[in-house]
């Protein structure tokens, strides 16, 4: 017999507060954004020129920031509900700031910033002055500011006559870390010690960690890796690890014993390495490579799992550093990998590979993750599957000149690595998410474009005028949360949801139940965001109203219920089964 399933809505409680951003004048690559424990939402990148980082209330004093010269960094906290509490932005007259762009990691009451710079550079953004002149071309840097309000707490810079850069950072309860890469010879002790690096005839990555109150230094390692890209760290339960490239052999042992990881001739291989957190000490260590290109673009340690996100280029990749064997063959264009490996010991769990059409290109560039999915986001060409498994989830640039991309957001089982969703995010020129993150129902993802659509499913939120974007998605469904924000320092009255039974087939009784008069939009959409049925949209008053859904109409699978009332939508998902 088949059972009814009985949805009972109830406007109750509060919502957590969402909001989109878009800011015109900012670089449309390399931004970073984190989520602090107070859903407090930071986002870093690059400006030139005035910059108005609160548009929707026109320019003022405390919002808007013009540049040095050209490339300065920002640095802004926005509330939950979009209000911007503070914006710092540094840099330097020659306008040497812009090249990988700034990282960030926070803490209970501090925000990191790394990245590199040339020239004379001011990184106190308030009445005082804390300058640094790089040694060479660019020198790397750190800097620590208050979380509650934006000044500078501490910073420390580093370099060599070469070019030195600092493109990660990450930090625990007591440390934070900072990965990049150097030429020549680099000091990471700022002061008043010495802790210098030398390296031979090509290219250094480095590995080193500060005190995170003081930025005292702690300890540093460097590894002779031959690659001039990123290298990305994170930390977590005693250990910090580092990912990037590598184009020749190297030693990943800074100690007395020794931990070679080859090379295979063609383009770059990527490592992985993972450190005693306190000490640097060596924990373990492998490389992927083949004849053709890998890289790596994020690193991501979370609930004792570490994942790696990256493409391939022109060969086979074995992904299991042990015995076994499990590999991934790239086509001609650039294959999006995403593995997942034990973070105690470097065990693979499990490798997923997008399918990608003869020269599509995709790049990914972020990663966050929660108790149940790993989300990635970064740019994509031409045309896509986003499902690694046997089913497709195929994904269509928006067209264009060659060399131009879509931006995309997509997530997978943590445990499994099995496909949950994707969005893509058309664009023109260009756009690209640049970094992702994750808090409660919502994974937010900060990128840069010309023209954008940010909502993935049958409506539009079309954005112009190029610059920075913030936009939220459901963490289950990636369905599109721009409205569920209400004004900022307003209450926004949320929508509880509850279904009983779930799955069900046959007829479904939506129960909706007001506490006052309002417009009310109820609707069914599939996984891709497609409007399947739409059972009320109009005003209703205050009390119970039940809708009948026949369930009979749809295929198996899983469905989105949208209730929207004003400004609040929540949304839940509906299993159909025969």
């Amino acid at each position: 017999m088949l059972r009814p399933l009985v949805l009972v809505l109830l406007l109750t409680g509060t919502t957590q507060a969402q909001f989109v951003l878009t800011v015109p004048g900012v670089y449309r690559l390399y931004h970073d954004v984190v989520q602090g424990a107070d859903g407090a939402v930071y986002v870093a990148g690059s400006f030139s020129g005035t910059t108005d980082f609160e548009p929707s209330d026109g320019p003022d004093a405390t919002d808007t920031l013009t540049s040095s010269g050209g490339a300065d960094y920002f640095v802004a906290r926005y509330d939950q509900g979009g209000a911007l509490q503070w914006v710092s932005g540094f840099g330097s007259s020659d306008g040497a700031f812009n090249d990988f762009g700034p990282r960030l990691a926070v803490d209970g009451s501090r925000v990191y910033v790394s990245g590199n710079f040339g020239g004379t550079a001011d990184f106190d953004p308030g009445a005082g002055t804390a300058l640094r002149t790089s040694v060479g071309e660019y020198d790397a840097f750190l800097a620590a500011y208050d979380a509650a309000t934006g000044g500078l707490i501490w910073a420390d810079a580093f370099g060599s006559t070469g070019e030195d850069t600092a493109t990660s950072v990450a930090v625990d309860n007591q440390r934070v870390y900072l990965g990049g890469t150097f030429e020549d010879a680099i000091d990471l002790d700022p002061i008043p010690g010495t802790a210098t690096h030398t390296n031979g005839t090509s290219r250094a990555a480095f590995l080193a960690a500060y005190d995170a109150e003081t930025g005292a230094y702690a300890w540093s390692s460097a590894f002779e890796v031959g690659s001039d890209r990123e290298v990305l760290v994170d930390a977590d339960a005693g250990r910090t690890f580092m990912t990037g490239q590598l184009r020749t052999e190297t030693d990943f042992d800074p100690g007395v014993g020794e931990a070679l990881l080859a090379y295979q001739e063609g383009g770059s291989d990527v490592f992985v390495a993972a450190y005693d957190a306190e000490t640097g000490a060596y924990d373990w260590a492998f490389a992927l490579g083949s004849s053709g290109a890998e890289t790596s673009h994020a690193v991501l340690v979370h609930g004792g799992r570490l994942f790696v996100t990256g493409s391939l280029s022109g060969g086979t990749v074995d992904f299991d550093p042990g015995p076994d064997v499990e590999t991934r063959t790239a086509g001609t264009g650039e294959r999006l990998y995403l593995a997942a490996y034990t973070a105690a010991d470097g065990a693979l769990v499990w490798v997923d590979a997008m399918t990608e059409g003869d020269a599509s290109y995709t790049s990914p560039r972020g990663l966050a993750a929660d108790e149940d999915r790993v989300y990635v986001t970064g740019a994509y060409s031409l045309t896509v599957d986003f499902d690694p498994g046997p089913g497709t989830a195929e994904r269509t640039w928006s067209g264009g000149t060659p060399g131009n991309y879509d931006a995309f957001l997509a997530a997978y089982d943590a445990a499994s690595g099995d496909y949950r969703w994707a969005n893509a995010f058309p664009a023109s020129p260009e756009g690209t998410g640049s970094a992702v993150a994750v808090s409660g129902p919502t994974v937010s993802v900060v990128g840069g474009f010309g023209t954008l659509d940010l909502d993935p499913g049958p409506d539009e939120d079309i954005r112009t005028g190029g610059g920075l974007f913030l936009a939220p998605y459901d963490a289950a469904t990636g369905a599109y949360r721009a409205d569920v924000a209400g004004e900022p320092g307003t209450e926004t009255r949320g929508l509880t949801l509850r279904a009983a039974p779930n799955p069900a087939s046959g007829t479904a009784t939506l129960t909706l139940t007001l506490d006052a008069s309002r417009a009310v939009a109820v609707s069914v959409v599939d996984m891709l965001g497609r409007e399947v049925e739409r059972l009320h949209d109009g005003p209703l008053a205050a009390g119970s109203h039940p809708l009948a859904l026949d369930m009979s109409r749809l295929p198996p699978g899983l469905y989105i219920v949208r209730v929207t009332a004003g400004q609040t939508t929540v949304s839940e998902r509906l299993t159909v089964v025969r």
